[in-house]
């Protein structure tokens, strides 16, 4: 079972796992599993699941999925698979749809050792369009369980965290293509050259070091390598400015650095300020503003309705944060440094925020290549209507990096 290549594979619905899985089974001749599957055998033993419009099913799976875990250990589901897995005599390597918590990748990465976690991901606008029939063109019901999905609004380790899987993963791949046309037919081109993608880094599992990383990679790379020197509690972000060649050969100089950080000379947060600010102003809240529950000061939660006060409380309170930004640092490092950043690129490992994107267009920085989405509209508008570039990374994570990339040549 070690020696088999599993791929664990996690993403947004509508980003294309379920079609990236059938892409393994069918070309490379994958035994393909789904954690789902498990879910939605249970589901069909219920009348009233079998009975739901296709927009509420998913939905019900969320809370089951939810009260399995809850009941059984977060891992409960994963362990199901691997049981089944172990129980199978099958030679063909693995792929795994549906992973949905960090808990299920955390226990095949301990039980499996070529164990790989591809993230899958599309633009919201592109999942919408591909899921527009289950939905039935019910876009408040797509967000609500978009929202679910992504794990924003829960804790670390409970319920759906799709967000959190997509952070850990090991390869990174954007299918934002449109594969299938209005009339019905595929785009073979594109799922093609998609499938041609996949296949790349199939072949770099199977033989590291292969071919050496891009240029997004290597200083994707770096830029994740900074953020370790980050003291923040809450996230540790790094970035770099990077002034782009005419070819691959050509230029290429990382200018500056940058991670968030406390300013010289302040002490490390404890505790998060900011959590602390904002707990206090919510701690002198005395009603609820959803139901006009009255005396439930220092109360987090609504004894009457369950509202939670810090839904209501506005903004993410970014300007009282102790730290300078990881842009920020990269940007005001190459200022201290007489250094002009004009029409250079930054590689950032968090989507830059309002306060940062401000600074990125004044500075003159062209494009920007991040990691991780940050859910800021207002930062997302500036910048288009500045005219910088913005792009998702995509490839090898930092977590794999050294593994895939670093050939084993023997010592004489």
């Amino acid at each position: 079972m070690n020696n088999k290549i599993i791929i664990g594979l996690t993403g947004r619905f509508g980003a294309g796992c379920s079609a990236t899985a059938q892409l393994l089974e069918v070309g490379n001749q994958f035994k393909r599993n789904s954690l789902s599957t498990v879910l939605k055998d249970l589901a069909k033993e219920d009348s009233k699941f079998l009975k739901l419009p296709e927009k509420y099913k998913r939905n019900y799976l969320q809370n089951l999925g939810d009260e399995l875990r809850n009941k059984n250990g977060q891992e409960y589901i994963a362990k199901i698979i691997i049981d089944k897995l172990r129980e199978e005599n099958d030679s063909r390597n693995i792929v795994i749809d549906g992973f949905k918590n960090p808990a299920e990748v955390c226990l095949f990465r301990e039980e499996f050792s070529n164990f790989y976690l591809f993230a899958i991901d599309a633009e919201t606008e592109a999942r919408r369009e591909r899921t527009k029939e289950i939905y039935d063109k019910d876009l408040e019901c797509f967000r609500i369980d978009d929202v679910r999905d992504e794990g924003t609004d829960e804790g670390p380790f409970s319920g759906q965290q799709v967000k959190v899987c997509m952070r850990i993963a090991d390869i990174l791949v954007n299918s934002d293509d449109q594969f299938v046309f209005e009339d019905g037919t595929k785009n073979n081109q594109a799922i093609e050259e998609y499938g041609q993608k996949i296949n790349g880094y199939l072949k770099l599992i199977e033989k590291p070091g292969s071919r050496t990383p891009s240029l997004d990679e290597m200083f994707m790379h770096i830029a994740c390598s900074v953020s370790l020197r980050s003291c923040c509690l809450k996230r540790q972000v790094g970035a770099i400015i990077v002034k782009k060649g005419k070819s691959l050969n050509e230029g290429n100089y990382i200018l500056s650095t940058g991670c968030n950080n406390v300013p010289y000379g302040e002490k490390s947060c404890i505790i998060c300020y900011r959590d602390e600010k904002k707990q206090d102003s919510i701690d002198k809240i005395n009603f609820c503003s959803n139901c006009g529950q009255e005396n439930i000061s220092k109360n987090s939660t609504c004894s009457k309705c369950g509202e939670k006060l810090l839904n209501n409380y506005p903004g993410k309170l970014l300007d009282i944060c102790r730290a300078v930004h990881a842009e920020e640092e990269a940007i005001l490092q190459a200022a201290k440094l007489g250094i002009s950043i004009s029409g250079t690129t930054l590689y950032t490992s968090t989507d830059p925020c309002l306060l940062c994107s401000k600074k990125i267009i004044n500075s003159g920085i062209s494009d920007i290549i991040y990691l991780e989405s940050y859910p800021m509209v207002q930062a997302l508008e500036m910048l288009e209507n500045c005219n910088v570039k913005r792009r998702k990374f995509e490839g090898v994570t930092s977590r794999v990096y050294n593994r895939l990339f670093l050939k084993d040549i023997a010592i004489n």
